[in-house]
């Protein structure tokens, strides 16, 4: 049964990368727009849960919690997102047989996040950035916690990146662990070949 599973995940993920890439950027652009057709106006909101939750309009025109704000700040950052975009497709088209699977599934998951906040940050509205669209706030009343707002793509990237970092030092760590392991053969062999060499000495 689980080998069935990892070979459907296999296909999925390693033939079909482009149409999974495309699904969740999908997912993204739909419901960044959706909500702003729902919401209408910037600070706009509909609860979901009662001091934890709720959909919120806001146009965020720097990065995480609106840094790097500003006309160079935005240009930093569509430069930013141009080169993640670029560096994770071009790995993923050169390595995609190559890497660990975890990694595979990481860069898979950043890059339509990573492309999804591409896309708002070159709209421009009357002259103006007009923003990326941000509508998830989480929040604690009871303990005075306010996360700022996010979007499907900033889940996409945020999670990814993790992924991608996780699978990225246990792989590091399990070459590691090989090659101290073919060293440690290797010494083997030549101390056997050593006392091999010994014992053909002193029988002659």
């Amino acid at each position: 049964m689980w080998n069935k599973v990892k070979k459907v995940l296999h296909k999925i993920f390693i033939e079909y990368f482009g149409l999974v890439i495309v699904g969740l950027l999908a997912v993204d652009i739909i419901t960044k727009y959706v909500m702003e057709g729902i919401l209408k106006n910037p600070g706009s909101s509909i609860e979901l849960i009662p001091g934890l939750l709720e959909f919120q309009l806001v146009y965020n025109k720097g990065a995480f919690a609106g840094m790097l704000g500003g006309t160079v700040g935005h240009i930093l950052l569509i430069l930013i997102s141009i080169l993640g975009t670029g560096v994770m497709t071009y790995g993923l088209i050169k390595y995609r047989y190559k890497i660990n699977k975890g990694m595979l599934i990481g860069i898979i998951m950043a890059l339509p996040g990573c492309f999804g906040n591409l896309i708002d940050r070159v709209i421009y509205v009357n002259g103006e950035p007009r923003g990326v669209i941000d509508f998830i706030h989480f929040y604690i009343d009871a303990i005075n916690f306010d996360w700022p707002v996010f979007n499907v793509a900033d889940m996409l990237l945020v999670v990814g990146t993790i992924v991608f970092a996780v699978f990225y030092f246990i792989y590091d760590s399990k070459l590691e662990k090989e090659k101290k392991a073919k060293l440690e053969e290797i010494e083997k062999q030549k101390m056997e070949e050593l006392n091999s060499t010994k014992e053909e000495t002193n029988n002659e």
